[in-house]
Formats: structure tokens, C-alpha cells, sequence
């Protein structure tokens, strides 16, 4: 967390979260669930899991910044059900660069009173069959 260059992220402020840099732009369902929030600028994602934790998928940083152009083509809809690995969205990395925003990708968990601990597992190269945060109730 400490790593990710916002101080909203890097702090915590909104719950724990994990970070990527995507290699291609393709972004895929960290659980099981059910899609809860798609935000107007398409660049955040909510998914409630079937276990009840409360993600939010917030795609780049600055990215809600990005009003001239289309970065973000949502595959997915609102109350949709998905599975671990689905794709949600692709990001053109180019037009996210282009506008001089970051490509991070942050995991938060939303809802992270609801858990005694959430534990990082997986830091590095990963893939979506990768599981990169354990939550403990």
C-alpha cells in the first residue's frame, strides 16, 4: 500500500488495498460476486463477493480526471454476476499515459471493519488466477 503514489490509496483512507501495474490493459474479477458500482467515468468498479467483502476496483490514478476521451470499455453491468477471472474492463494504457495519469490499478476493500485481518499474499508477477489478499473474519 505504502508504495502507491496518492496519499488516499498509500494511507489506507478508504480500507486496505493492493496494487497492480497492468500488462496489457485487461482487467479481470478478483472474486466471485456480483458487480454493485460502475462509476459514470467507468473508472471505478464495485463487486460485493459471494462471501459478502465490499471491493472497489479504482482503474488508474487521476483517471476520473480523463473527460475528452474513452479509456475504459466496460464489459460488464450493474447487478451482473461474475466469476474469478471474468474480464471487467480494458484500459487503453496509451490514452491513460497520454493524459499523464498512472495506470495503477488499487483493489480496496470497502467494507474492511467487517474483518479481523486482511493479509497480503501474493506481492510481484501475478496473473488472474492469482490470489493477492486473504481476508479473515
Amino acid at each position: 500500500m505504502s508504495a502507491i503514489k496518492d496519499p488516499m490509496f498509500a494511507e489506507g483512507i478508504m480500507g486496505p488495498c493492493a496494487a497492480i501495474e497492468p500488462a496489457d490493459g485487461k482487467i479481470y474479477a478478483p472474486a466471485d460476486g456480483t458487480i454493485s458500482f460502475i462509476s459514470e467515468s467507468e473508472h471505478a468498479i464495485g463487486i460485493i463477493t459471494n462471501e459478502g467483502a465490499e471491493l472497489l476496483l479504482h482503474l488508474g490514478i487521476d483517471t476520473v480526471k480523463i473527460t475528452d476521451e474513452k479509456v475504459f470499455d466496460t464489459k460488464v453491468t450493474m447487478g451482473q454476476k461474475v466469476k474469478k477471472g471474468d474480464l471487467l474492463t480494458v484500459m487503453d494504457l496509451d490514452g491513460v499515459e497520454r493524459h499523464q495519469c498512472q495506470k495503477t490499478v488499487i483493489t480496496i476493500v470497502t467494507n474492511y471493519n467487517s474483518y479481523t485481518d486482511i493479509a497480503q499474499v501474493k506481492t510481484g508477477s501475478i496473473t488472474s488466477d492469482d490470489i493477492i489478499m486473504e481476508l479473515s473474519l
